[in-house]
Parts: C-alpha cells; structure tokens; sequence
C-alpha cells in the first residue's frame, strides 16, 4: 500500500541520448515538486535505426514504477540547422530546400529547422509516440549563450557533445549560421578503412 502512494506521486524525467553504439539515460524521480532521486542507465551496441529491445524493456519497467514517465530525447540529427531568418519562404536564399522541412522562430529574428521525416523517427523511437520532447542542440546552444553573454563582435561559438557539435556564428549579437554536425557516421566509416588496411597488410607475404 505504501509503495503505491508513493508510486501516485512521484514522476520521473528521463532525458536521453544516443550517440555512437551508446543509449544513455539520465533520469530525475519528483515527489511533490522536490527532486527525492537521480537514475541513470547506459546500454551499448544500441543502433538508433533499430533500438535494442532491452533499452523499451528499460523505459516500460519505469513506467510501471511511477506514476508519471516523462522521455526527452537529445535531438542529434544531420537535417537540422538555423538561418537568420523567421521568414520560411526565404530559406530558399540560402540553397535550403524546405520540402519536408519545419522550422522555429526564436527571438522573432532568426530560426531552427529540420527534417519532419527525422524528428517523427526520434519521437517515435522507443515505440510509438514514446518521446515526449525531442531538444536541439543548436537550442541548447543558445541557451548556454543567453546565460553567458553573446558578444558584439563576430564571434564563432561551439557547443561540443560527445559525438557531434553545434556551431553558431554571431554578429552585433545576431544569429548568422548555425550548423549541426554528428561524427559518429564518419567515426565508424573511419574504422572500417583502418580494418581494411590492417587486413591489406596482413596478406601480403
């Protein structure tokens, strides 16, 4: 019985990221709007095409121990961009084809896009309408900009994550270019060229 007044009660928010062949949640359990605990989970050799069964089985086990489960998911997709523009048709000065494309306007100045194809793969990975919220990096960039300041001057800013960046050009404190780049796909290409050559060199005699 008191398990599951405490179950009524508490929510957790996980927040995941999946970058590599690694899945990793990081969770905070609330009880009455106070953090009472932190979670966290790594699971390996996950592919983001075909999310391993273990990593649902994960999240339904949470699902039954609380009464409210909250995914957010690190939004670390190629497709997504920003240009200084909040216009969507004026994309296309910028060589930005907009088919399949939607878009954020932040500030009332400039604006985020990306691929609707991938951002309906992310909030449906876990399973069907599975991720509640899906973060940009770029955003997350401009946010830790907001706290610190952007300078006047043209100024390149990068927000570094494991395997992949977010880079933002300001000038007179606005938003010029913002690009997304994932490396894990030119890592692992990396890595099958050097098994390659390791293999040429073992035949020859």
């Amino acid at each position: 019985m008191s398990f599951s007044i405490r179950k009524l009660f508490s929510n957790l928010f996980l927040s995941v990221v999946i970058e590599g062949n690694e899945c990793i949640f990081y969770g905070q359990v609330f009880r009455n709007g106070k953090l009472i605990k932190t979670t966290n989970a790594k699971f390996t050799d996950i592919s983001i095409e075909n999310v391993d069964e273990k990593v649902i089985k994960y999240i339904e086990e949470q699902e039954k121990a609380y009464f409210g489960v909250y995914v957010s998911l690190f939004f670390n997709d190629d497709s997504q961009g920003a240009l200084p523009t909040a216009n969507f048709d004026e994309y296309k000065k910028f060589n930005i084809n907009t088919q399949n494309l939607t878009s954020l306007v932040m500030q009332d100045s400039w604006s985020i896009y990306a691929n609707l194809n991938a951002i309906r793969r992310y909030k449906n990975i876990f399973g069907q309408g599975s991720v509640d919220l899906i973060y940009s990096p770029i955003a997350l960039l401009f946010h830790e900009l907001l706290k610190r300041g952007i300078s006047p001057k043209t100024t390149l800013y990068l927000y570094i994550h494991s395997h992949s960046f977010a880079l933002a050009i300001f000038k007179d404190k606005q938003m010029k270019l913002s690009t997304f780049l994932n490396m894990s796909d030119a890592e692992e290409g990396n890595e099958e060229i050097e098994s390659l050559k390791e293999e040429d060199i073992t035949d020859i005699d």
